[in-house]
């Protein structure tokens, strides 16, 4: 038939046009091969190293703060083991923040309003963790590390709180401890404090920070994708435990001069009071009372707004050692 010739140039452009995407394709692919192999062989060992860096951390290990004992030996400030929340900011997406902010005030009972502003007060950078609450229930804080995809950002931490045997009987005296402020951490931040740490704020806990304190370690941890913590890698510095205290001060005098001096106060009808006893011969202070006192556990815990403004606007002033102050 005449009309094959016509179909011949045809079926020529077809090849030509299947010969053109074949050789693109191979292009592509040896491209390809090219850039994975410069990856690989010339920038593998920087690339690898880069993923080191961003699944790796050097992170501090807190000392153990020193107890405080009596003359005769009892204690009277111990650490015990406290679930604390924490979050760390630069892990939190700005997207899911009012999401997450709200779902973990549900978990705690807070107002998601408190852990905003704990959140936007933070001290420190965006990459250090913020504490949120403490003395958290076991349940609730298993409960928050089992929801960590749904709350990114969040941790759960095992930490010692302060505990005071005693209470209101010794709280002029030793004071108690609290979340570091923006302005003490400026002035401490080259001794090794960080942002979420805790800080004597009165009494022995602050005049006795420096020895109580210790020394912090260091520790490289591994952490996955949501900032968990995998493993420990290296320990690179061991924490140095914080030296513990013998007061002069005896309990059993303490009870004594305070039901002395409520006494007192009682029959004479008045609000204020301080009991000092010393030894005359060697200058030693056996007890020191002042009325009215407040439970340092109250701050250990983590106070409440209520409750710290029931104190501060108490005209009595129960925050202050009317013993010694001026």
């Amino acid at each position: 038939m005449s009309t094959l010739p016509y179909e011949r140039p045809e079926n020529d452009r077809s090849i030509a046009r299947l010969l053109v995407f074949g050789l693109a394709v191979i292009i592509s692919i040896g491209a390809l091969t090219a850039r994975l192999s410069y990856l690989q062989l010339a920038r593998g060992g920087q690339n690898a190293a880069a993923a080191d860096r961003n699944r790796t951390v050097l992170q501090a290990i807190p000392s153990s703060r020193g107890l405080v004992y009596d003359r005769a030996g009892r204690p009277l400030v111990t650490n015990v083991p406290s679930f604390t929340i924490k979050i760390r900011p630069a892990d939190l997406p700005q997207s899911e923040r009012d999401a997450v902010v709200t779902r973990l005030g549900g978990l705690l009972g807070m107002d998601p309003a408190e852990i905003n502003a704990a959140i936007d007060a933070n001290p420190g950078s965006r990459f250090d963790l913020v504490r949120i609450a403490q003395e958290v229930p076991e349940v609730t804080a298993r409960l928050i590390a089992e929801s960590n995809l749904e709350l990114p950002g969040v941790q759960v931490v095992v930490e010692a709180r302060r505990e005071y045997a005693n209470g209101p009987l010794f709280s002029q005296v030793i004071g108690y401890t609290g979340p570091i402020t923006a302005e003490q951490l400026a002035r401490l931040k080259d001794q090794g404090y960080l942002p979420d740490d805790m800080i004597g704020r009165t009494g022995i806990e602050a005049v006795y920070e420096r020895e109580l304190r210790g020394v912090y370690g260091a520790e490289t941890v591994e952490r996955d994708a949501t900032g968990r913590r995998i493993q420990v890698l290296q320990t690179v510095r061991p924490a140095e435990a914080g030296d513990s205290l013998r007061l002069t001060i005896d309990t059993k005098e303490q009870i004594y001069a305070q039901r002395a001096l409520e006494w007192g106060m009682s029959t004479a009808g008045l609000k204020r009071g301080v009991i000092i006893v010393m030894n005359p011969q060697t200058g030693e202070v056996l007890a020191m009372v002042s009325l009215p006192t407040y439970d340092n556990n109250l701050f250990a815990k983590g106070i409440s707004k209520a409750d710290f403004q029931r104190l501060a606007s108490d005209p009595n002033q129960p925050l202050l050692n009317h013993a010694i102050a001026e």
